[in-house]
C-alpha cells in the first residue's frame, strides 16, 4: 500500500475533492482537474486500486508501487491556468527547449541565455505585444516547462559556451513570476558553474 499525500507533491498549494473531481492547484495558479473515475480506471490498468482519503491518494497493489508513476499519471490529466482559464501544456523531456519562441531557452550566440519557463499573464495591458492576458483574443493555450528540464538543458548550453560569464535572463511571453517553481528555477540556474547573473 502507498499513501501519497497530494499536498506534498512538488508545487501543489491546495487539494480539493468535489463532485468526483480531484483538483490540484499548484503555486501561482496552475490547476489540474482529475476525474476520480478516470484516475481509478488508469490505475486499474497497472493493477492498482485507489481511493482518496483526507487529501491523500491511497493506492493498493500486489506489486511494488512506484510513486513517480502515480505522479506522472496525475500530471497526464488536462491542466489549465486558474488565471487565464486557458488550457496549459506541461512541457517535459520529450520536447526540445531550443528553437521555441514562446517557451524554453533562447541562445542568440552571446553570453546571455533567455529562459522562458511559462507563458500567460495575469494582466491585460493594452500595449501588450503578445496579448498574453486573461482576455487574450489570439492565445488558446499556455505552456509551462518542467523545472529540472530547463536547468539540465541550460547547464548543457553553459558547458558548450565555456562556463564563464553566462547570464540567465528569465523572461517570457507573459509574467514569468507566475511559474509555479520560480524559486527552484532561480536557485538551480544560479548554482550552475559559470552563471554570473
Amino acid at each position: 500500500m502507498l499513501e501519497l499525500e497530494l499536498e506534498k507533491l512538488r508545487g501543489v498549494s491546495s487539494v480539493d475533492v468535489r463532485d468526483g473531481i480531484l483538483t490540484l492547484v499548484l503555486e501561482r495558479g496552475v490547476c489540474i482537474e482529475v476525474p476520480l473515475d478516470e484516475l481509478e480506471g488508469l490505475l486499474k490498468r497497472f493493477g492498482m486500486e485507489a481511493k482518496i482519503e483526507n487529501k491523500s491518494l491511497i493506492v493498493r497493489s500486489e506489486r511494488k508501487i512506484d510513486p513517480s508513476l502515480i505522479s506522472r499519471i496525475i500530471w497526464s490529466f488536462e491542466k489549465r491556468s486558474c488565471i487565464t482559464n486557458r488550457k496549459m501544456e506541461f512541457v517535459s523531456w520529450d520536447l526540445p527547449l531550443l528553437g521555441q519562441v514562446s517557451f524554453g531557452l533562447i541562445d542568440r550566440g552571446t553570453n546571455l541565455i533567455q529562459v522562458r519557463p511559462i507563458t500567460g499573464c495575469n494582466l491585460n495591458c493594452i500595449y501588450c505585444g503578445v496579448d498574453a492576458g486573461p482576455f487574450s483574443r489570439s492565445l488558446r493555450r499556455d505552456f509551462f516547462v518542467d523545472c529540472d528540464y530547463i536547468i539540465t538543458e541550460f547547464e548543457k548550453i553553459v558547458k558548450l559556451k565555456g562556463e564563464r560569464d553566462i547570464e540567465a535572463h528569465i523572461d517570457g511571453l507573459g509574467e514569468p513570476l507566475l511559474y509555479p517553481w520560480i524559486r527552484e528555477l532561480v536557485q538551480g540556474l544560479s548554482d550552475i558553474e559559470g552563471v554570473e547573473v
